[in-house]
């Protein structure tokens, strides 16, 4: 079975491009510091939060994970 990843280059490149902090990344998602934390980890999150950041970066779901 393959490992299912979460793709932290496009999060991180929409910070860098809006210069944003990562409070205000936060924020904008309306998703908790930690579970950014955990997203850069690479720890599993909750759907709500890849669901509120892939609205904010304008992308699909499904962009955001890597198969």
């Amino acid at each position: 079975m393959k490992e299912i990843t979460i793709n932290v280059e496009i999060i991180k490149e929409y910070i860098k491009q809006n210069n944003l902090s990562v409070k205000e990344f936060c924020e904008k998602c309306n998703i908790s510091y930690y579970s950014y934390l955990k997203l850069m980890r690479k720890e599993l999150v909750k759907v709500r939060v890849l669901y509120n950041i892939s609205i904010l970066l304008d992308v699909r779901l499904v962009d955001l994970i890597n198969f």
